[in-house]
């Protein structure tokens, strides 16, 4: 709070937030874990795994799009795909809509982290083992079930690579508490 008196009159003026719960050097890493891609004290290894998770998160966010889409575009695209007939039960729908819904949120997750690595490094790490294990099941799920080759190839491997590149760019990244 702060006071300031006039010849005939006080006033008095509130700080804002963040300096009453921030110390400089906090609100200065916040500032700097806005920026777009890099901090200024960034190794290449941090300025990657930010880059990677932020197309990743933006990329998984877009599975909303199917998540609101009218059950007559998911039939039209699973023709598409050469899966045939996609079953008009409730199940069904409630299922791919709610898969999609999770993987927005997950996206979101993933963005948001990307804001400041340094200090979710932990979370990090551990998303990304989560997600090798998770590729590791998602393929042997699209085998299991009887996707198209292409579907699994480009699936389960994918989400295995990402999972792996984060952990590995993650371990590079100096942590917020070093």
């Amino acid at each position: 709070m702060v006071t300031v008196r006039f010849e005939n009159a006080t006033a008095t003026f509130y700080q804002p937030t963040w300096r009453r719960w921030y110390n400089e050097d906090e609100r200065r890493r916040m500032n700097d874990a806005c920026y777009l891609y890099t901090g200024p004290n960034m190794n290449s290894s941090e300025k990657n795994l930010v880059i990677l998770m932020r197309v990743a998160g933006v990329l998984l966010v877009t599975a909303v799009i199917p998540a609101v889409m009218p059950f007559a575009w998911m039939k039209d695209v699973h023709r598409t795909l050469g899966m045939g007939d996609l079953p008009e039960a409730p199940i069904t729908g409630y299922l791919t809509r709610s898969l999609s819904a999770m993987y927005a949120m997950h996206g979101a997750l993933v963005f948001f982290l990307s804001l400041d690595v340094r200090r979710y490094l932990p979370v990090v790490k551990f998303l990304a083992v989560l997600g090798v294990f998770f590729g590791c099941g998602m393929l042997v799920l699209d085998i299991v079930v009887g996707m198209p080759p292409r579907w699994i190839a480009g699936e389960g491997p994918f989400i295995i690579v990402l999972g792996g590149v984060m952990f590995w760019l993650a371990g590079r990244v100096q942590s917020a508490e070093a």
